[in-house]
């Protein structure tokens, strides 16, 4: 079974597939938008769903493991790509996060 992919934007492909090697985080990242999540760079952050990770938004602990189970993570293994790309975590009442 292949992993999920992060669709990407260019200029992050690299950074992104460095981080997810060194993480050991299985999953694949891609340019365009065929991913299974897709990241998105923005001068104005934004709050994230399950289909879009804004890099600098937000997060709902809820909406977070919902992207956690859509990319086949841990919770662990999603807060450490939140960390990664600065997205912060709210409404946590469990401190999963």
């Amino acid at each position: 079974m292949e992993p999920a992919a992060l669709s990407a934007p260019p200029e992050m492909h690299e950074s992104l597939c460095r981080f997810l090697r060194s993480a050991r985080l299985p999953l694949r990242v891609v340019t365009g938008n065929e991913g299974t999540v897709r990241v998105v760079c923005s001068e104005r952050p934004g709050s994230c769903t399950v289909r879009r990770l804004y890099v600098g938004g937000s997060i709902a602990c809820e909406t977070a493991r919902a992207v956690a189970t859509r990319l086949g993570l841990r919770v662990g293994q999603m807060g450490r790509l939140l960390d990664f790309l600065g997205i912060k975590v709210r409404r946590c009442s469990l401190g999963c996060f």
